[in-house]
């Protein structure tokens, strides 16, 4: 026998001496290690994708723009989703700080408006006295000193000289309370009525005249409301047409009609109660209602900033016995608080100020306090309180994209740029226009002809007469670059036309041009 014979015998007989691999996975041909599925399960490869795929979704994305990631979000979002991070963040513990410091406060500043009257100290000497025990005026100051004021002078009639004179340099010289805390502090004091305590309002009010600190006007109306008998049956009497107009108009929506209303009370000091029923009575209705109060109270030709916080006021003393009536009234009230001071109907010193009064330091109210400081706090907060009561401002999504689409089409049939100007500026929404840029320019491609240059036309005209900002038009462009290879599958001409028009509208955009993609030029 050959000795390359014997060998290969030789081999094959004592291949079992041979020392299996490492992990004994066996040599070739075998199964291999059995723990290979289980790390298989546990760490499996990353997935091939294709970008080029229609459906392809890249989730590294870095360049969303944010005003459009809020809006979207606020398709989907209520009160209650902006409350998810509120819930999840450790809360600091200022609720028994609050407590203190409106009752410290409180404290020491009636302890200098005494010594006043007692004529022991000047007012600057009160004031110099008040910082070291801890009286801090910068914040909501100025309103705890003319509440404590009204209430001295309604016990004590000898009051009124020393006061009136403290007032005048509290404001002129010191500059630590404003003619809107005195107003505010008079509106405060009618609130809870009598006729004994209207007399001497109208008499201290006469007072203050003197000192250029009330107007005349406003002494005239105190003196007015002060010849009522039973001010507290007018109050009830107030507050039952109140609420037979705000119900009116939550069922009829006639804002012209509910703003007559308001203006037609006889004494406007009593404009809060309104702000308080409305309010109140959209709690136990439905976004649509709340949204209807945020645009009443943020109207600048309705309600000034008095009343609204007076009203609002009240509603965190009393937030409490709402959370009683109505499921997370905390919630919905720190909303309407947040969109009063996004549309600029308070200022965002409202927070800060009534924290440190004694009826609105509970621990509930400190909480929805700090839940108006989040929703402030929120990326792109104003934008998305907007939408805070559902989007499309208390219309149906859908709704609006279908009004969207019937201006086109009824602009590309008649060619009428007066009509559909006039019909997007009564549809009243500024920040969803993206999507009316998105489907004019796809329409006008599915129609073909002359439409496209139409369209063209018409964003041009809209963007010359501020109708649609540059912004939102960049921002519909956006949309329709991101999702192309979506869209030119059902509209072929997409892509040409879409450049012809972007290039057209570069020119009218300027500075709030945007980048669209990464393959288009870095801006636009």
């Amino acid at each position: 026998m050959p000795k390359k014979f014997r060998d290969k015998i030789k081999h094959s007989a004592q291949s079992f001496r041979r020392n299996a691999p490492k992990e004994g996975r066996g040599g070739k041909g075998t199964w291999g290690n059995p723990l290979d599925d289980m790390k298989f399960v546990e760490r499996p490869p990353k997935a091939a994708l294709d970008k080029h795929d229609p459906n392809f979704v890249d989730n590294d994305r870095r360049d969303i723009d944010e005003w459009e990631e809020a809006v979207w979000l606020a398709e989907h979002e209520d009160f209650g989703d902006f409350f998810e991070e509120f819930e999840n963040e450790p809360q600091q513990p200022t609720v028994t700080d609050a407590e203190e410091l409106a009752l410290k406060l409180e404290t020491v500043i009636v302890d200098a408006l005494n010594s006043i009257v007692r004529e022991e100290k000047t007012p600057q000497e009160a004031y110099a006295d008040i910082i070291p025990r801890g009286g801090h005026l910068e914040n909501g100051g100025g309103t705890v000193i003319t509440k404590q004021v009204i209430a001295m002078i309604t016990v004590n009639e000898e009051n009124y000289a020393p006061l009136a004179d403290a007032l005048n340099i509290f404001v002129n010289d010191l500059k630590i309370v404003t003619i809107r805390d005195i107003d505010h502090a008079f509106v405060d004091a009618l609130s809870r009525p009598n006729l004994e305590k209207a007399i001497r309002l109208r008499d201290f009010a006469a007072l203050l005249h003197d000192y250029q600190l009330f107007t005349e006007d406003k002494v005239h109306i105190l003196t007015s409301f002060s010849e009522i008998d039973d001010q507290r049956e007018y109050l009830r009497g107030v507050k039952e047409e109140i609420r037979n107009f705000v119900a009116e108009f939550y069922t009829s929506q006639d804002f012209e009609e509910v703003v007559r209303c308001i203006h037609a009370l006889e004494y406007r000091f009593y404009q809060y109660e309104a702000v308080k029923i409305l309010i109140n009575g959209s709690m136990d209705r439905d976004n649509k209602a709340r949204e209807l109060a945020s645009k009443l109270l943020g109207h600048i030709d309705v309600f000034d900033g008095l009343a609204v916080r007076r009203g609002l006021e009240i509603l965190i003393e009393r937030i409490d016995d709402l959370n009683k009536d109505v499921p997370d009234a905390t919630g919905m009230l720190a909303c309407f608080i947040a969109r009063c001071i996004s549309d600029e109907a308070i200022p965002p010193s409202f927070i800060s100020e009534v924290s440190v009064q004694i009826g609105c330091a509970t621990k509930t109210a400190i909480y929805g306090l700090q839940k108006v400081q989040h929703l402030l706090n929120m990326q792109m907060s104003a934008q998305r309180l907007t939408r805070v009561w559902g989007p499309g401002r208390g219309r149906n999504l859908d709704e609006i994209k279908d009004s969207m689409g019937g201006m086109i089409k009824e602009y590309l049939s008649n060619t009428d740029l007066n009509e559909i100007a006039r019909s997007l500026v009564e549809l009243a929404e500024p920040n969803f226009l993206h999507e009316f840029v998105k489907q004019a320019i796809i329409k006008g491609t599915d129609l073909g002809n002359t439409a496209p240059e139409s369209i063209k036309e018409l964003l041009i005209l809209l963007l010359e007469k501020n109708i649609i900002s540059p912004y939102q038009v960049s921002l519909g462009l956006r949309r329709l670059y991101t999702k192309l290879d979506n869209y030119k599958i059902d509209s072929p001409a997409l892509p040409e036309v879409l450049e012809r028009t972007k290039d057209a509208l570069l020119p009218h955009l300027g500075e709030h041009i945007v980048a669209i993609t990464a393959n288009t030029a870095s801006e636009i």
